[in-house]
């Protein structure tokens, strides 16, 4: 790969995302490719309307939080 290739690193914080994002890590410094992390949020979506699910407003802070650190 050459230094303007890009890596898609996705999470979702879990320990074995984790393990993948330390390792796409190491592979894009050993690579010299740029990182792109991607925060991956699961919502249920178990009934038929999915639209109609509402997610609490404090959620979305506590990801966001996450997310950044």
């Amino acid at each position: 790969m050459k230094s303007h290739e890009k890596i898609l690193i996705a999470t979702d914080f879990f320990a074995d995302a984790t393990h993948a994002v330390d390792y796409g890590y190491s592979l894009a410094k050993q690579l010299r490719a740029n990182v792109i992390l991607c925060t991956v949020v699961t919502v249920s979506a178990e009934l038929p309307q999915a639209d109609g699910i509402v997610w609490p407003m404090d959620e979305s802070d506590i990801l966001r939080k996450d997310s950044s650190d």
